[in-house]
């Protein structure tokens, strides 16, 4: 309930699911971090408040919001991304936004330039598969 209310005061067009740097070692299934979030950010927000897709959902419903959808390049695969993708399309959530990633060179266990782009193109060419109309957002350095 809170979130939801949070959510409308704040009148977003687009909400950022997961956001920020915890976004690198997130489980869309359990709507919280991996194991290896605690390892590198051990200050890191240790009570569990998760944000599950079906909670999401009624957050971007109750103020109209577009998401943003933030994978996981880090800490997971495209297999079991495009898995959290599909379940929140199930759900009624469109799926026009998506970002590779977090801030991949802040962290612990940062992604070479290389392999981030190669990994990129495989991801972004099996995600339009499914989401032709999909925007993809990728996270550059300076």
């Amino acid at each position: 309930a809170s979130l939801v209310d949070s959510i409308k005061n704040l009148n977003p067009s687009v909400l950022r699911y997961p956001c920020g740097t915890p976004g690198n070692y997130w489980d869309w299934q359990t709507g919280w971090v991996t194991a290896p979030f605690s390892t590198c950010y051990p200050n890191g927000p240790n009570n569990v408040l998760t944000v599950r897709h079906e909670e999401l959902k009624i957050g971007l419903d109750s103020c109209h919001a577009d998401m943003l959808y933030n994978l996981n390049m880090l800490n997971s695969n495209l297999t079991y991304q495009l898995q959290g993708i599909d379940h929140a399309s199930t759900l009624g959530i469109p799926i026009k936004y998506i970002e590779f990633g977090n801030e991949h060179n802040l962290q612990c266990d940062p992604i070479p330039a290389a392999t981030y782009a190669a990994n990129s193109k495989t991801w972004a060419d099996t995600i339009k598969l499914h989401y032709p109309n999909s925007k993809i957002c990728l996270v550059g350095l300076y």
